[in-house]
């Protein structure tokens, strides 16, 4: 299976990164550590980050944050406001330890876009974590991108999602 790069980060000289709750433009690196700096527009426990894309929702987790379910619930609550194309990447390469906590709101979160009528490809995910999904069977719940793409902070270009459900069960 080939991975193609997300062509809007591809043409870009600079990634920017939005508060995924509200839009507001954040720094390029979220302050060090330990993550627990909201946004200081909505007070958003900052443990993902939105990257402006023409099309759909490209969602990066921030590395040492493993969100609290009320922080996923309100991401759950306030996509569907603040965007129009409810294509949601979820891309958990900076996660390194996944909650069953978690993994529920994903679930919830998965349910909610496909309800109105949005798509949520989770990519990323750690070796553990991908072995994980795959023995509780997650993978056939989340349509989920097992890409050997490097770190996604390297380079726009290094940004990577599978094209294809075609591809997708290729690499399974």
């Amino acid at each position: 299976m080939s991975c193609a790069t997300f062509p809007d980060l591809e043409q870009r000289g600079q990634l920017s990164f939005q508060c995924p709750v509200c839009g507001n433009p954040l720094p390029h690196l979220v302050a060090l550590p330990p993550f627990d700096a909201p946004c200081s527009d909505c007070g958003f426990g900052l443990w993902c980050r939105r990257i402006p894309v023409s099309q759909g929702v490209y969602l990066e987790s921030v590395s040492g944050k493993t969100p609290e379910p009320s922080e996923v619930d309100r991401l759950i609550e306030a996509l569907p406001r603040t965007v129009r194309d409810l294509r949601v990447v979820l891309d958990l390469g900076q996660m390194h330890y996944v909650s069953s906590l978690f993994v529920a709101r994903l679930v919830t979160m998965n349910r909610r876009i496909r309800t109105l009528g949005g798509h949520l490809v989770l990519t990323g995910l750690q070796p553990v974590t991908a072995e994980i999904f795959r023995q509780f069977h997650l993978d056939q719940l989340f349509e989920i991108e097992f890409c050997d793409a490097p770190p996604p902070l390297k380079s726009p270009s290094s940004l990577h999602f599978c094209r294809s459900e075609d591809e997708k069960t290729a690499r399974l």
